[in-house]
C-alpha cells in the first residue's frame, strides 16, 4: 500500500508542476502582451505631439504672411525643440556620472 501511495504521489508531482509551467507560460503571455501593448501606447503618444506640435507650427506659419514673420515663426519653434534636446541631454549626462 504504501508503493502505491508514492507512485500516486510522483504522479500528483509532476501533475503539479507541469500546471505550474502551463501558468508561467501564460503568465510570460500575458506581460509580453502589455509590454507590447504599453510601446504601441508610447509610440501613438508620440506620434500625438508630433502632430499636435506640426498642427500649431503650421498655424503660426499660415498666419503670418510677411517674411520676417514667418521667419520669427519658425525661430520660436526651432527654439523650444533645441531647448528639449538640451535638456534631455543633460539629463543623460548627468545620469551617467
Amino acid at each position: 500500500m504504501t508503493e502505491l501511495a508514492a507512485g500516486g504521489g510522483t504522479e500528483g508531482n509532476e501533475a503539479a508542476a507541469a500546471e505550474l509551467t502551463r501558468q508561467r507560460a501564460i503568465t510570460e503571455r500575458l506581460l509580453l502582451a502589455a509590454l507590447e501593448a504599453r510601446d504601441v501606447s508610447s509610440e501613438a503618444a508620440t506620434a500625438g505631439r508630433r502632430a499636435t506640435f506640426l498642427a500649431s507650427a503650421s498655424r503660426d506659419l499660415a498666419l503670418s504672411f510677411d517674411e520676417e514673420g514667418a521667419r520669427e515663426a519658425i525661430r520660436r519653434r526651432t527654439l523650444w525643440r533645441l531647448a528639449a534636446i538640451v535638456v534631455i541631454m543633460n539629463k543623460i549626462v548627468s545620469k551617467r556620472h
